[in-house]
C-alpha cells in the first residue's frame, strides 16, 4: 500500500547506549516472581502506590505468560525470559503500553478467559505477535479476527 507507514514497534533502546544504566539508578519500581512451595509469588516494591499497582500488574500477567510458555525446550523459555522485558523499553512500553492494552481487550475474544489468551500469546513467534499488535492499532476487525482464530 503506498503512502502507509508501517507501524514500527521495535524498542529504540538498540541505539541509547547507557539508558539501560541510567533506568537503573533511576528507577521507582520492580518486580520479581518468587518460587514458593504452593505456586509463585509475585514481589513488588515501590516509591508510591501507582506504581507499586503497576508492578503487581506486571507481575501477575508474567506469571500468565511463563505459564504459557511451560512447554517449550529449556532454550528457547530462557531465551525468552532473558530478551523479551527489558529495563531499557519501559519508557516505550509506559508511552504505548496503556493505549495498546485498552485497544487489545476492545478486539479480543470475550467467550475466551484473558489468561487463556495471554498464555497463548506467549507461544506465538514474535514476528507474529508484532503483526498481531500492528493490527489492533491500524486494523481492529483484522486483529479482532486473527484473536479469534488463536
Amino acid at each position: 500500500m503506498q503512502g502507509r507507514r508501517k507501524l514500527s514497534l521495535k524498542p529504540f533502546h538498540r541505539e541509547t547506549g547507557n539508558l539501560g544504566r541510567t533506568l537503573q539508578q533511576t528507577r521507582i519500581g520492580t518486580v520479581a516472581l518468587q518460587k514458593s512451595p504452593t505456586g509463585v509469588v509475585v514481589e513488588a516494591k515501590a516509591h508510591i502506590f501507582p506504581v507499586l499497582l503497576q508492578e503487581l500488574v506486571k507481575g501477575a500477567t508474567e506469571v500468565i505468560f511463563l505459564h504459557g510458555m511451560k512447554d517449550l525446550p529449556a532454550d528457547q523459555y530462557n531465551h525468552v525470559r532473558e530478551t523479551a522485558d527489558l529495563l531499557e523499553d519501559e519508557p516505550f512500553l509506559i508511552q504505548v503500553g496503556p493505549e495498546l492494552w485498552r485497544r487489545f481487550l476492545q478486539v479480543r475474544p470475550k467467550n475466551v478467559p484473558l489468561p487463556k489468551i495471554l498464555m497463548k500469546l506467549a507461544k506465538l513467534q514474535p514476528k507474529a505477535v508484532h503483526n498481531l499488535l500492528e493490527q489492533i492499532v491500524t486494523n481492529p476487525e483484522w486483529a479482532r479476527e486473527l484473536l479469534s482464530k488463536i
